[in-house]
């Protein structure tokens, strides 16, 4: 007798024997058990994982001789000439070499006869998706009304390229790809009953160069078998398929954590040298990278495929790296390997993508800088920098004090994401890259007490009650708290009662342009901000005198006949009598200058003021001294 490959030989004869498919295996039985068997079947899956074994099982258990059964006897006529592929009821057609409308018609004649001596007469086409799209159409009226005694059972890799029309006539079954723990089973299995020697490592590596198609495994291990002989080693196994060489892949990976990037290329010349692909090569770095994450998230480890040996040093270098620097190394390897498809030199890629890896330094945890404010926060000594693990536990924080003065409490260090009720001041440090940890510094001095801000006049807008500094790291800002907002009133709650000039008693000074403006501000929204562009010339209960120097636009708008009509009813209402309005072109003496201008005069003035008093703050420079970085600006919020 010839000999008889592997592929063949071990190929599933019943459903039982059907490895990785239980989904399929339960519907198909529950059908046959019950006879509600359909007349069109769409098996799908990747290459080599049992479809067209489960058409031809399907086959035998419509057509055994002891009756329709989910478990046929293998062993009557009709059940051997199935296995055979001689049974003139079943017929095994490739849609690859049958792809006209032609082919079609001669099976639509066909299907008209009874079958020769079976139960049905059934239909195996693999590949369906290469049928042209008029043979597709020629199937349609036969697959949807078929003759009782007729089955038809299709095999695809490709079930996007078939029409719709197809699908809906058609149960789908979608065939998974073979879990590597099933399939190391089977191999065992075949092995003994091969008695051949080979280890579980091995087998591992036939599993993962199979990806989940048991054909591909069967065939790998035929090839390791003809190569080593009936003892089959681990490294034999991976010089007789060609595969990359784990143990490199562990060196490059160990090179990057351990930040030594000549450990690292010389698995990468190691692996260029012995021919393999170097986006083979990457792919597997990514997937080791990707592992590495899934240990350091502590999430299960039931789906990793590997020994134990493989995952204690898995382990330690996912403890060594943690998640952050893992995610930055799987986002720089996975962009290489796009990279590597269209480079030129390939290797030059991949050398610098390591020691780009390799020179990424060590990300502090936010956590432990945000522990060591708050132990400045609660009064605690500030301890030396990051440790190697990178955590530290947070001391007690002591709780937040009630509601006090300025003249109570000095600013304070917020490191929590909670901002006051009032309006804070941000300072903005800019952080350097991180240096060599330094020694143990002294703890910061006590605060200086800061007193509240000058008042202001009535006019200009009151300060802030109390000066809080929010510390940004980069870019990042702490979320804003919610804070109630009263609701806006209505137009008509705005602007009733009318605004009136406050009385003078003798000797005071006459109403202000500033009150003027904000009053106009709640009778007419969109004119105030045009007067707080203008130069005061004059402001009498007699006159007003604007000009606008070099703003044609706010010059224009007042001068409209509808918005000076407005002006002038504000201006007579306010003072209970006419007032004239004017616009001039040329500057008096002792005109003012604009109010938005003064407005951000005030504004700048006020930041300066804040950051003299954050730039002296013994709290603020110790943030900054942590964090390595510089008081940058102040921001009002």
């Amino acid at each position: 007798m010839s000999y008889l490959v592997l592929a063949r030989k071990w190929r599933p004869t019943n459903f039982k024997e059907l490895v990785g498919q239980q989904h399929v295996v339960q519907t198909l039985s529950n059908a046959i058990a019950t006879g509600r068997v359909h007349h069109a079947f769409l098996f799908t899956g990747c290459r080599g994982v049992g479809k067209t074994s489960a058409a031809r099982i399907l086959a035998k258990a419509l057509n055994c001789e002891e009756g329709l059964s989910v478990n046929p006897c293998g062993k009557c006529t009709n059940c051997i000439e199935i296995s055979e592929g001689s049974s003139p009821d079943v017929y095994e057609i490739d849609g690859a070499s049958n792809t006209s409308v032609d082919n079609i018609r001669e099976l639509r004649e066909s299907v008209r006869y009874l079958p020769a001596k079976s139960r049905f007469k059934i239909y195996i086409i693999d590949e369906v998706h290469m049928l042209s799209t008029s043979a597709f159409n020629a199937l349609l009226k036969t697959l949807e009304e078929p003759p009782p005694h007729v089955k038809f059972i299709f095999a695809t890799t490709e079930p996007q390229k078939i029409p719709i029309t197809i699908l809906s006539r058609c149960q789908r079954f979608d065939f998974r790809r073979v879990p590597g723990s099933e399939m190391l089973a089977r191999l065992t299995e075949m092995m003994q009953a091969e008695k051949i020697n080979i280890g579980s490592d091995a087998l591992r590596v036939i599993i993962r160069e199979s990806q989940g198609s048991m054909r591909d495994a069967q065939s790998l291990l035929e090839q390791a078998i003809a190569f080593c002989g009936d003892d089959l080693s681990e490294e034999r196994v991976i010089e007789a398929i060609g595969a990359v060489d784990r143990h490199y892949v562990e060196e490059a990976l160990i090179g990057i954590v351990e930040r030594k990037p000549e450990r690292a290329i010389a698995a990468i010349n190691y692996v260029y040298g012995a021919g393999h692909d170097l986006v083979d090569f990457t792919s597997l770095l990514a997937e080791q990278l990707r592992d590495l994450a899934v240990i350091s998230a502590g999430l299960p480890m039931d789906q990793l495929e590997r020994s134990e040996s493989e995952l204690a040093t898995m382990r330690r270098l996912a403890q060594a790296a943690g998640p952050i620097d893992l995610q930055r190394f799987f986002s720089f390897i996975s962009a290489t390997i796009r990279e590597l498809r269209n480079a030129p030199i390939p290797k030059l890629i991949l050398d610098m993508a390591i020691l780009r890896c390799s020179a990424v330094e060590h990300t502090n945890n936010l956590s432990a800088i945000l522990n060591e404010l708050r132990s400045i926060y609660a009064g605690a000594p500030v301890k030396p920098s990051v440790p190697d693990d990178y955590t530290i536990k947070a001391p007690p924080i002591a709780p937040m004090p009630a509601e006090k003065s300025m003249e109570q409490e000095p600013p304070k260090v917020i490191a929590k994401p909670e901002l006051p009720k009032t309006k804070p001041a941000e300072i903005a440090v800019a952080v350097q890259p991180p240096l060599p940890p330094s020694p143990p510094s002294p703890p910061p001095p006590a605060a200086p007490e800061l007193s509240a801000p000058a008042s202001m006049p009535p006019e200009e807008e009151p300060p802030h009650p109390a000066d809080s500094y929010i510390l940004a790291r980069e870019s990042v800002a702490p979320p804003a708290s919610p804070v109630e907002v009263p609701q806006k009133e209505t137009a008509k709650e705005q602007f009733a009662p009318m605004p009136q000039a406050p009385a003078l008693n003798p000797g005071q000074e006459g109403p202000s342009w500033a009150d003027f403006v904000k009053q106009l501000n709640n009778y007419d929204p969109a004119l105030a901000p045009v007067l707080e562009h203008a130069y005061l010339n004059a402001f009498t209960p007699d006159v007003i005198q604007l000009c606008f120097k070099g703003n044609d636009f706010y010059r224009s708008y007042l001068a409209a006949p509808e918005h000076m009509k407005k002006a002038r009813d504000f201006a007579e209402k306010y003072f209970k009598h006419p007032i004239k309005i004017e616009i001039v072109n040329e500057l008096s003496q002792n005109a003012e200058p604009p109010l938005c201008e003064q407005a951000s005069a005030k504004a700048k003035n006020r930041l300066r003021e804040m950051h003299q008093k954050a730039a002296g703050d013994a709290r603020i420079k110790a943030v900054v001294e942590i964090l390595d970085g510089s008081l940058e600006s102040i921001k009002m919020l």
